[in-house]
């Protein structure tokens, strides 16, 4: 599939008609999503309430299952999630959950390792990055 055809697909996967500038969005996430694209290339989406954002992102996720590209959805709460997955139709999980590997005991005392995630050929997508803030160690605390 060709850059214009998979941006087609996005179109097509949306749920009302675009304005120009969710035309000129969609173009650039076609071709963001293409195989010429370094594999280290972030693509950071922004804008205000109400235009959009999450609507276009569910039928990027669609068009990308349609074409078999994989595809991890994330977001840093579980709550934002919840509402990502909703809208994108596939799970989505919180980062911490994606980054971390624990010992399995679900309680929370267990030791945290970085998990694999190697994803090759596929996209990350991460909702609501705005709420993601620089932590502090215990020793950073004042």
């Amino acid at each position: 599939m060709n850059i214009d055809e998979f941006a087609e697909s996005i179109l097509l996967n949306l749920p009302y008609v675009p304005n120009d500038q969710q035309v000129q969005l969609i173009a650039a996430l076609a071709r963001f999503c293409s195989p010429l694209m370094p594999s280290d290339a972030v693509f950071l989406l922004n804008g205000y309430a109400g235009t959009g954002k999450t609507s276009v992102t569910g039928a990027l996720v669609r068009a990308l299952r349609d074409a078999r590209i994989p595809v991890v959805l994330l977001a840093p709460t579980g709550r934002a999630a919840k509402v990502f997955s909703k809208f994108a139709g596939l799970p989505a999980t919180t980062i911490h959950r994606r980054i971390y590997r624990t010992d399995g005991t679900g309680l929370g005392f267990g030791t945290a390792e970085v998990a694999d995630n190697n994803l090759t050929g596929g996209v990350f997508i991460v909702d609501e990055a705005s709420m993601i803030g620089e932590s502090q160690s215990a020793g950073d605390v004042r």
